[in-house]
This record gives C-alpha cells, sequence and structure tokens, in this order.
C-alpha cells in the first residue's frame, strides 16, 4: 500500500510538469483514484490533466464510459476547463453517453459540468447537444438557457425554435432570442406576435 501512495505522488508530479510520456500511467492512477487525495488536486486537477494526458486521452471511451462516478465528472471538468472549440465534440458525446444512463447511474454533475463547458466554448455546434439535453430533461431549463446564451446566435436560436415542442422551451428559447438584439431575429419575432399564448406574444413584441 505504501508503495501504490508514493507510486501516486510519483504520478501526480508528472502530471503537474505535464509529463506526456507519463500519460498512460497517469490515466490509470487517475481512474483508479489514486490521484484524487493530492494536494492541489481539487483547485488544479481539471487544468493539469487537460496538459499531461491530452483532450485525445481525455475523450476516449475508457473515462468517458467509465463506471466510477468520479472519474467521469473529473473527465468532464477537464474537458470543459479547456473552453475552446476542440471540446464542443467531446462533451457532446460524453453528454449524450450521460444520458442514456439508467436514471440511478446517471450523475447530475456530470450533465452540469459538460453543459457549462459547452457553453463557455461558444461555439454554435454546441446548440444540438445542449438542445438535446434540453427537450429531454426540462429540470435543466436554466442551466441549458445559459449555455445557449453563451454559445449561439440568435439565428442558430430561431433554428431551434422551430424544433422545440414544449410550451416551456419555446417561451425560453423565444426570451433567448429576444434578449440578444440581433436585427436577424426580427422576422421570427414578428412571426410570434399572434401565438395563443400571452407571454409569448409579450416577449417578441
Amino acid at each position: 500500500e505504501q508503495d501504490t501512495v508514493a507510486r501516486n505522488y510519483v504520478i501526480w508530479a508528472l502530471a503537474v510538469l505535464a509529463e506526456e510520456r507519463a500519460a498512460d500511467q497517469i490515466i490509470e492512477a487517475f481512474a483508479a483514484g489514486g490521484l484524487q487525495d493530492m494536494a492541489g488536486f481539487a483547485e488544479n486537477g481539471p487544468r493539469v490533466l487537460v496538459d499531461a494526458v491530452g483532450i485525445a486521452r481525455l475523450s476516449s471511451e475508457e473515462l468517458m464510459q467509465h463506471d466510477s462516478e468520479a472519474v467521469r465528472v473529473l473527465t468532464a471538468h477537464a474537458l470543459a476547463e479547456m473552453a475552446s472549440s476542440e471540446v464542443v465534440r467531446p462533451l457532446g458525446d460524453l453528454l449524450r453517453a450521460e444520458l442514456v444512463r439508467e436514471n440511478a447511474d446517471r450523475s447530475t454533475e456530470v450533465i452540469r459540468a459538460t453543459t457549462a463547458g459547452l457553453g463557455r466554448t461558444g461555439d454554435p455546434r454546441a446548440a444540438e447537444p445542449l438542445f438535446a439535453l434540453l427537450e429531454r430533461e426540462p429540470g435543466f431549463q436554466n442551466l441549458v438557457s445559459d449555455a445557449l446564451r453563451k454559445s449561439v446566435a440568435g439565428p442558430g436560436l430561431v433554428t431551434l425554435l422551430g424544433q422545440a415542442r414544449s410550451e416551456a422551451n419555446r417561451t425560453d428559447l423565444i426570451r433567448l432570442i429576444a434578449n440578444t438584439h440581433d436585427p436577424r431575429v426580427a422576422d421570427a419575432l414578428a412571426g410570434e406576435l399572434d401565438d395563443p399564448d400571452a407571454a409569448i406574444r409579450a416577449i417578441a413584441a
């Protein structure tokens, strides 16, 4: 046991030094839970993992489909830390993989981390996985709305509006569209002025 602890300290030091040649050992120790208690891991773990392991390895099925919720959570936070277009696909894949899990195995924190990360990318491709979450899990509406606001421009939100099935989602999207103050959405808003719902008419107006 002492040898394992000492080995984990060495691996963590290599991770902090962004030693790519130790990527396999870092992933192994991370997946086994051997790095999570290291000093500084709580504050810097996600960034350290990205620098040492890289996006490609963090996007591997090994980590995205890991049985341990803690591993999936940290993977989500590490990818979200990048806040760049490079992580849109892996974050979307991780979000979709989490949503198809049975309710008892599904991690709310993975969903929150991936959603927030997608929003921070500022990439319009984030719209598809975010909208899928909005339609499937209404309880995340505020979180998804914030992520959409950060990543999707007015015309993209108009496209999503045409796909919305529930009145709650339509109302939320129309509010987001209106708040963009984008001249390109004027026709879409005008089209909602005769909606049967008074709240939607008021937002559009």
